[in-house]
């Protein structure tokens, strides 16, 4: 449930049809959850190691460059047996004392 809540988009396919409200989506999980290790895949933690990855590679502590995710899309296809998520990660460094510029 939470995971359907922040993500900017998700998407299930399941048996030819898309599921996108949460209802729709919990129903479909009751009946497919112990069938397919895909749900587990289908979150927003799958992106915390390439958070990790961008932060160690462009945080640079005396630039005060910050790496964020912005947005998260998932589609889950069931009938595929693939999962396909996009995310929008935000570079910003400060322009001033009090204000940030966004790359």
């Amino acid at each position: 449930d939470k995971e359907v809540a922040r993500a900017t988009s998700f998407v299930v396919r399941h048996e030819g049809a898309a599921h996108s409200t949460l209802r729709d989506v919990r129903h479909v999980y009751d009946k497919t959850k112990l069938s397919t290790d895909l749900w587990r895949l289908s979150n927003q933690s799958i992106f915390s190691h390439l958070l990790h990855v961008l932060q160690s590679r462009y945080l640079l502590p005396h630039l005060s460059v910050a790496v964020a995710n912005s947005s998260s899309s998932f589609l889950l296809d069931l009938d595929a047996h693939t999962l396909t998520a996009t995310s929008t990660f935000t570079v910003s460094l400060p322009s001033s004392p009090s204000s940030n510029a966004r790359l």
